[in-house]
């Protein structure tokens, strides 16, 4: 059997669905909107994880995959502090947060959200689009 991966995309308050996908997971995956409130919910959502390790002790935070992000001055500081909380080269260790994708900011998503249909099927050559199936191929390691 596969391994069982969970996606937490809401506030850093984990109620009882997202326990009871956290007690039938393997890994976790937190999906980040570069701001500060979301950053700083991070760790709230870091420590809601390894709670949930008391009813499932082999659940592990692979990383955060990064959402909706545009290349301006305040979302690049922002990508580099959470790198930086990643990578740590003078102590040989790394640190709890890394990214395991990033995914560029649409119009395309924001329209689609009335049509409810994935990104890939609504408009499969937008930026958004192309970078979910690079995340989803590289976490899976197979290609569409």
């Amino acid at each position: 059997m596969g391994k069982t991966v969970c996606i937490i995309d809401n506030p850093p308050d984990i109620g009882i669905n997202v326990i009871n996908a956290l007690a039938a997971s393997d890994e976790v995956i937190v999906p980040v909107k570069i701001d500060e409130d979301a950053l700083e919910g991070l760790d709230i959502v870091a420590e809601q994880i390894e709670d949930a390790k008391t009813i499932n002790p082999a659940l592990t935070l692979k990383g955060v995959l990064v959402t909706s992000y545009q290349n301006t001055d305040g979302e690049s500081a922002g990508l580099e502090w959470l790198k930086k909380q990643w990578e740590d080269e003078s102590s040989g260790r790394y640190g709890k947060y890394p990214i395991l994708g990033i995914i560029r900011y649409s119009k395309k998503v924001a329209e689609n959200s009335f049509l409810r249909k994935p990104i890939y099927e609504y408009s499969p050559c937008c930026g958004a689009a192309q970078d979910y199936k690079k995340f989803i191929t590289a976490y899976t390691g197979k290609g569409r």
